[in-house]
């Protein structure tokens, strides 16, 4: 096909040898069919050249469909241009929510369960690969599950030893309050076994957990005279300490006997309360006095003072 400026070329040159005398138009047609030769190279040089244009196009197509896409880390080195690239992940408090056993230490990450159990692995010795995949395989892992197993373990063995000494106490409580009610009843303390198995029989609370062993029951007259100076120390230290605070006390004895008319000497002390201004009396001691001399009743009485640390002074 020929071009609109191909067609005007043809045309005037067609003229052109027309006007000419003697020109023949075998020339014109020499000319007409030089400029189709001419049209028609062009057109089929247009057409190598675009042939060549899209097999060069094809050509790139299929080596950049078969070419390996790099990752950040696997550019090679000795190419300056090409920077890598790498996201800063910076430790995110909210993992502590999810994750209990979690601890960050001089900005690392470490896992307590694991240092507890004595473990060795990237959590005990420290961790700056602050992901989420890092904690899900550490959780998943198998020193993890075990620090879990004997962390469990060492929590139920801490609540049964804690439930075990708190029904024993609880045991002791009763056992004491028994040998203080028969006391202050006065009964004789080698009635406190019975009285143990009567409460015993009617499933008195805690009763049962007195039993420690074959032979530790706390049920003898043995284990009621313990309790009994138990309960004596803790009342003299609190008389002590109201003696202390009296601005003055006097001593008050009696003599007496037991049930083997023993001679004993019974000492009280009276004293006040400083905060209301109340005068009481409180037992001190029974002391045995064999002669029942002046000089015996006397050193008794300095034997009390001394031991209450009650200065001279105060006493009237």
């Amino acid at each position: 096909m020929l071009s609109v400026n191909q067609k005007k070329r043809k045309a005037s040159i067609r003229d052109f040898f027309a006007k000419l005398p003697g020109t023949h138009a075998a020339t014109a047609d020499a000319e007409e069919a030089t400029c189709s030769n001419s049209s028609t190279d062009t057109e089929e040089k247009t057409t190598a050249v675009s042939g060549v244009a899209n097999m060069a196009a094809a050509s790139n197509a299929n080596d950049t469909a078969g070419a390996t896409v790099l990752d950040d880390d696997q550019l090679p080195d000795d190419q300056p241009e090409v920077k890598k690239k790498k996201s800063a992940v910076k430790f995110q408090q909210s993992w502590t929510d999810q994750y209990q056993w979690l601890h960050l230490l001089n900005g690392k990450m470490f896992c307590k369960l694991c240092e507890a159990a004595g473990l060795k692995n990237v959590f005990t010795e420290g961790t700056d690969n602050f992901r989420t995949s890092t904690l899900i395989r550490h959780a998943a892992g198998t020193d993890h599950q075990e620090a879990c197993r004997r962390a469990t373990l060492r929590t139920d063995m801490s609540k049964a030893v804690r439930k075990a000494f708190s029904q024993s106490d609880e045991a002791v409580k009763v056992a004491m309050k028994t040998v203080y009610w028969a006391t202050k009843e006065h009964l004789a303390l080698n009635k406190y076994p019975s009285l143990m198995g009567f409460l015993a029989s009617l499933k008195c609370p805690y009763i049962e957990h007195l039993d420690a062993g074959k032979n530790a029951t706390y049920t003898s007259v043995h284990s009621a005279e313990d309790f009994l100076d138990s309960i004596c120390s803790v009342l003299s230290a609190n008389i002590t300490k109201k003696i202390e605070r009296s601005p003055f006390v006097s001593l008050l004895g009696d003599e007496t006997t037991d049930i083997a008319i023993d001679k004993k000497l019974n000492i009280c002390v009276r004293l006040v309360d400083p905060d209301t201004m109340n005068a009481s009396t409180h037992f001190l001691t029974n002391r045995r006095v064999a002669g029942g001399t002046g000089k015996e009743l006397f050193e008794e009485f300095r034997h009390v003072i001394h031991k209450y640390d009650i200065p001279h002074s105060k006493v009237i």
